[in-house]
Parts: structure tokens; C-alpha cells; sequence
């Protein structure tokens, strides 16, 4: 009929248009040289991994049937613990490991450069005698020299 447009027709035109309007924004954005810039501190991720490492070491977690328990720490071992015949190389990068009260100091933080320090804190359960309770610990890293 007269006036009336085939639905092919229409179509097209709609295609047509969205092809535009990608190319236009395309250009946009190329003119305005978007760039996308994630900022990482690496040492906060090493202190991250760092206390994921120490809370599922067979040092300080609760064992039980040779099964190591991630997350609850035994305080007996906490008591005794030797953080650098623990888990630690010569190369690690820890400062300090604390738990509340606890706190466990590595001698090779004087090696320490600068005030580049990354610290994480997560929770973890302390068994003590039959009794759990919940604690935070927080684990600093640094930058050798």
C-alpha cells in the first residue's frame, strides 16, 4: 500500500542507525583516549597471602588426625611459636604478625625500606582448652632493601 513501509525496510533503517551511533561513540572514545588504571598495592596482597599462609600452617593451626583446620589457631602452639622456623624463607618480606595480645616480630625488619608497608587483617578462632574464641589477626609486610 501507499505510504505503508515494509518491515525489511524498517529494518535496515534500524541497523542502519545503530551502526552510526557505534561508530560516532567509537570515535568519541578514541578522541578521548579512555584509559582504565587499576591501582594494586602489592604489598597489601602479599600480607593477604601471607596471613592465608599462617592460618592454615601446621605451626599455629589446630591439627587433629593429621587434618590441619584453616582459621583456628591453637594457642598452645601460638605459646611456642617460632615464626621463622615456622613457614618463613630468608626472603620473606614480614615484619609482624599479631594476634591481640600476641605478637610475633621478625629480626629482619630492620631491613625494612621506607614507609612502604602493607598490613591485612582477617579473623581467625583461637581453641583454648575446649574453648574457641574469636580473634583478629593482622599481618605487616614491607619492602627489603
Amino acid at each position: 500500500m501507499k505510504g505503508q513501509w515494509d518491515l525489511s525496510e524498517l529494518l535496515i533503517n534500524i541497523v542502519t542507525l545503530g551502526y552510526t551511533i557505534l561508530a560516532i561513540l567509537a570515535i568519541l572514545f578514541n578522541l578521548i583516549n579512555l584509559n582504565l588504571i587499576f591501582d594494586v598495592n602489592q604489598l597489601n596482597r602479599e600480607a593477604q597471602d601471607i596471613g592465608y599462609m599462617f592460618i592454615s600452617s601446621k605451626c599455629a593451626a589446630y591439627e587433629e588426625n593429621n587434618i590441619i583446620y584453616q582459621g583456628i589457631l591453637n594457642k598452645t602452639k601460638l605459646d611456642n611459636l617460632n615464626l621463622e622456623n615456622c613457614f618463613i624463607t630468608d626472603k620473606s618480606k614480614i615484619t609482624e604478625i599479631q594476634i591481640d595480645d600476641y605478637k610475633y616480630s621478625i629480626p629482619q625488619s630492620k631491613y625494612c625500606s621506607g614507609d612502604k608497608i602493607g598490613k591485612y587483617i582477617l579473623p581467625v578462632l583461637i581453641l583454648d582448652d575446649g574453648n574457641i574464641n574469636q580473634k583478629e589477626i593482622t599481618v605487616k609486610v614491607c619492602d627489603l632493601k
